[in-house]
């Protein structure tokens, strides 16, 4: 296990909770603590680098606008229907 240290202010229900738990698993408070923060961790990178890719699409236009969607669904089934529509085109400096 690593020698790094960290301290935590913990609610006294969170913490009660955390005692349940260890003893529950017969596993210790701190490897509890340091396997749920790597998971939470984990879990906000993700979603991070997944808005960030999400950002890098819509900059090259891989989207296609709500309104479009929308429209075109709202069409289905009628006499009107629409063709699918067409990511947007590439954002430009303004």
């Amino acid at each position: 296990m690593a020698d790094n240290k960290l301290f935590v202010d913990l609610s006294d229900d969170t913490k009660q909770r955390l005692d349940r738990l260890s003893k529950a698993t017969d596993r210790s408070a701190t490897s509890i603590t340091a396997e749920a923060l790597e998971l939470y961790l984990a879990q906000q990178e993700w979603q991070i680098s997944a808005v960030d890719e999400a950002v890098r699409r819509a900059d090259r236009g891989g989207f296609v606008s709500h309104e479009a969607i929308t429209s075109w669904l709202g069409s289905w089934g009628t006499s009107g229907e629409l063709p699918a529509p067409k990511p947007l085109g590439r954002k430009t400096a303004q």
